[in-house]
């Protein structure tokens, strides 16, 4: 039996529980977009997704189920369109301080979410 800690880019929280801590896909060649599945996993602390010039698309109004996020790295991608307006809107306020969120060096375009004043280091 393979413990999901043992897959490649994950981390849990611990090998009883198996909550998904962080998941790091970075420089994975990943094409497409962002199945909004991937925001199903609401104990997620870290998700870095960054350096996959194939991720294309925009960013789902799915990711604001993300409560605990700590910290996102969707940097050098080929995202578009806006910043949903959920994003980062139920994110518990003990992480108010310490979220680490970088979007650099994609193709968004528009306003940032008033929610984004929450968070000391935006």
């Amino acid at each position: 039996e393979a413990f999901i800690e043992t897959w490649y880019g994950i981390t849990t929280y611990s090998r009883a529980d198996e909550k998904l801590y962080s998941i790091n896909l970075s420089n994975g060649n990943l094409e497409g977009t962002l199945p909004n599945s991937l925001f199903d996993f609401i104990s997620l602390g870290k998700l870095n997704i960054s350096d996959n010039l194939g991720l294309t698309g925009g960013i789902s109004e799915s990711i604001g189920k993300l409560h605990h996020i700590e910290e996102l790295d969707f940097s050098s991608c080929s995202f578009t369109g806006t910043i949903p307006s959920t994003f980062m809107q139920n994110v518990s306020s003990e992480f108010y301080s310490t979220i680490n969120f970088d979007l650099s060096n994609n193709k968004i375009t528009g306003t940032i979410p008033v929610e984004f004043t929450r968070f000391e280091k935006m």
